[in-house]
């Protein structure tokens, strides 16, 4: 039940966080979609993965899941919809496979400084 329960929180933060990547991208680079500045949009990718990996919350699946939807409402809600959203919601599919490479990262520091892995469901 805990595992459960640290994937939904995990999938929640990777939800506000994907969101959070394009609502500061207008202010931080000047366009609009944040694909459009990848010199931005790359490195903050792998930054969440990193600051979610070394959380310990959830699944890299929920993580990569709340991310990819965050993002999606966002340009869903936010931004004008024409005949290439779906070009753009591939991309983001795509381009949030980055975030993997980070949450590994932010595994390993956890676990070099000693932090505790998520107990194992049914452990009390």
């Amino acid at each position: 039940m805990q595992k459960r329960a640290n994937n939904v929180l995990a999938f929640g933060v990777s939800v506000a966080l994907g969101a959070g990547i394009w609502m500061a991208s207008p202010t931080l680079t000047s366009h609009r979609e944040a694909f459009d500045a990848l010199g931005y949009y790359v490195p903050a990718l792998l930054a969440a993965g990193v600051v979610l990996g070394v959380s310990g919350l959830g699944s890299g699946g929920a993580i990569y899941g709340g991310l990819v939807l965050g993002q999606a409402l966002y340009m869903w809600l936010a931004l004008p919809t024409g005949p290439l959203w779906a070009v753009g919601l591939f991309a983001v599919l795509l381009f949030s496979l980055l975030a993997l490479p980070g949450i590994v990262l932010g595994n390993w520091l956890r676990r070099r400084r000693g932090g505790q892995e998520p107990p194992a469901e049914g452990a009390p």
